[in-house]
C-alpha cells in the first residue's frame, strides 16, 4: 500500500482528496466487508477513520480516492493510512506516514 496524494509537504484544506495505491481487494477489506480480516485506517492527530467500500472511488490499477473532511487546526500535521486487525490494532509494517500543512478555513 501506498499514499500518492497528497504529497508529504503539501499544503491541504479541511477536504482533502487522498490516493492511494493497494495491491489488495479492498472491497473485502474495509468496515463495510461481511467479514473483514483486516480494514483500512487514515488517521491524522487523534482522529481515525474507517472508510467504508461504498467511500473508495476506484480510479484503476490498484488505485484509490477517498475524499474526507478533516477536524484538524491550521499547521503541521501527520496523516496516516494502515491496515489493521479486526480488533482495531495497528498492523505497523504497513503504516504510511505523510507530513502535511492544513490552511486556515475562510
Amino acid at each position: 500500500m501506498k499514499i500518492l496524494l497528497p504529497q508529504s509537504g503539501n499544503t491541504i484544506g479541511e477536504r482533502v482528496a487522498f490516493v492511494f495505491q493497494a495491491d489488495d481487494n479492498i472491497a473485502e477489506m474495509t468496515m463495510s466487508s461481511a467479514n473483514p480480516s483486516v480494514h483500512l485506517h487514515v488517521a491524522m492527530d487523534e482522529t481515525e477513520l474507517m472508510p467504508m467500500a461504498d467511500q473508495l472511488i476506484q480510479l484503476g490499477d490498484g488505485r484509490y480516492l477517498y475524499v474526507f473532511d478533516l477536524p484538524a487546526k491550521p499547521g503541521r500535521h501527520i496523516i496516516r493510512l494502515y491496515w489493521a486487525d479486526p480488533q482495531h490494532h495497528t498492523i505497523s509494517e504497513t503504516v504510511q506516514t505523510l507530513n502535511v500543512v492544513v490552511k486556515e478555513s475562510k
